[in-house]
């Protein structure tokens, strides 16, 4: 029903139209039609959902790093970057994570569009991993007066910080491997050096590895050093890549937490609180007869025709549903 306000708004559905405000200007259009669902467009809408929840995830793991400092845009190049990684995986759809994606789609990535970590450092770290799979970083020299971006005429002091993460997407956490720091004051020049990241990784994980700058200011009250950085200028980058190397056993996350030093569980791990990954497989598994809900059925499954279940009958059920991950 429509109903006019006091304003002389126009408000509501007649038919098979919606009548509403925009701008105080009213506007007239049709009714939105539900679109029946495709097993294509299911497992579609299931990925985006998986790569939208694993960039989350990213995302959160690293705020120690950008500080929330990032642009508007940057949960969607995330979520963009991710899809491209998982899609270039040679698996099918509903079938592959960001475990079988190509992990390069994610070197590179600015959490702030509008001040990328190069050029605001013009020397470029090379980044390896050693024969015992150890992260390592070859840091050029590093002339301040030639070499950093100096965007705040009162910071007194740099630091160039690296953060190393493993995550696990099919066990569902994250662990802070390690951080390395660069600290330089101003006219300093840093000799060239090696930064190598030697505590052990957890298995099956794959590591990302990242790098900000922060500019700092002396505060003579508190007598200690304070970052400049804002939402307009905070380099912070992904700069490496690397998949895992092994497969973790179910039930591993557990187990490695029990592993870890109890003075730093808490502060290195990180669970995926609402990572979709295992809904989205379930869907998935639905929609090809598999898992679960198939199992549970039997074989002499029947529907109400008296004939036997097949496939498409089981996606046939989703059709026309929304694809959720909060069902």
């Amino acid at each position: 029903m429509a109903i006019i306000d006091k304003n002389g708004g126009i408000h509501g559905s007649a038919g098979s139209v919606v009548y509403r405000t925009y701008r105080g200007m009213n506007v007239v259009q049709s009714k939105p039609k539900k679109k029946k669902q495709t097993p294509a467009s299911i497992r579609s809408a299931c990925e985006f959902g998986l790569a939208s929840s694993a960039a989350r995830v990213i995302r959160e793991a690293f705020y120690p790093l950008h500080r929330s400092r990032h642009d508007g845009g940057m949960g969607n190049r995330l979520t963009s970057a991710v899809c491209t990684s998982i899609r270039a995986s040679a698996k099918e759809r509903g079938e592959r994570d960001l475990h079988d994606g190509n992990l390069s789609f994610l070197e590179g990535f600015s959490f702030n569009a509008a001040s990328p970590l190069f050029p605001s450092l013009q020397v470029k770290p090379q980044v390896s991993l050693t024969e015992e799979g150890q992260v390592k970083v070859d840091l050029p020299e590093i002339n301040l007066d030639r070499e950093l971006l100096d965007r705040f005429y009162e910071a007194k002091r740099f630091r160039i910080r690296f953060l190393l993460i493993a995550f696990n997407f099919r066990e569902e956490f994250y662990e802070l491997v390690d951080m390395k720091e660069v600290v330089m004051d101003r006219g300093e020049q840093i000799p060239a050096q090696e930064l190598l990241f030697d505590n052990d990784r957890p298995k099956g994980s794959l590591l990302l590895l990242s790098a900000s700058i922060d500019y700092l200011s002396y505060n003579r009250l508190d007598k200690s050093y304070e970052p400049l950085n804002t939402k307009e200028f905070s380099p912070c980058d992904i700069i490496a890549a690397f998949p895992a190397s092994d497969e973790a056993e179910p039930g591993y996350r557990k187990q490695r937490y029990q592993e870890l030093p109890e003075a730093t569980r808490n502060s290195r791990t990180g669970l995926f609180g609402g990572y979709k990954g295992a809904a989205m497989r379930e869907k998935v598994d639905k929609l090809n007869g598999q898992g679960r809900q198939w199992d549970s059925w039997g074989a002499e499954e029947t529907c109400v025709s008296g004939r036997k279940r097949s496939k498409e009958d089981d996606w046939k059920d989703m059709i026309g549903k929304r694809t959720s991950f909060n069902e």
